[in-house]
């Protein structure tokens, strides 16, 4: 029990200081799929964010010594209508790394952002989680990552 609390402490300290290595935008500018085009900002509200500007990928990378090859992709929770990225993101990504994973934690649009041309095609996670494959892919001639080791992890209800 006391090694369970010092993990989690350790991880809450963490948490604290967690910034991601990299961002990976989904798309070149002017080529997201199911968009106007209109120039939105981020709206963040107590480490919650209500509309993302950019959709892509914060990645959050192990020490080379504690590197297993591994990685995770992290959907934060929010119910469709906001994203938990703090706690159900970056914090859990920076767990994974103690684990010696990559982790890549995923800002994805919502269904009720502005930008969208057409609502009612679908929940936008899964197609997001599509384009984040090919971006793994892409990586995969890294000797260090080791795409058939991953996974996902939605912290929300979508699966």
């Amino acid at each position: 029990m006391l090694r369970i609390t010092f993990i989690v402490a350790l991880i809450l300290i963490s948490g604290c200081f967690a910034k991601a290595q990299e961002f990976i935008a989904l798309w070149s500018k002017g080529k997201m799929p199911n968009s106007k085009g209109i120039i939105l900002k981020d709206s963040i509200v107590n480490e919650r964010a209500w509309q993302i500007a950019n959709p892509g990928m914060y990645a959050f990378f192990p020490s080379r010594d504690d590197n297993n090859g591994s990685a995770v992709v992290i959907f934060p929770g929010g119910g469709y209508d906001h994203i938990t990225y703090n706690l159900g993101g970056f914090q859990l990504a920076k767990w994974f790394n103690m684990l010696g994973m990559s982790a890549f934690v995923v800002n994805y649009r919502l269904p009720n952002s502005p930008d969208l041309k057409q609502r009612e095609t679908g929940p936008l996670p899964p197609r997001h989680f599509f384009y984040c494959l090919q971006h793994f892919y892409k990586r995969a001639k890294d000797p260090s990552f080791h795409s058939n080791r991953s996974t996902r992890y939605a912290t929300g209800s979508e699966e």
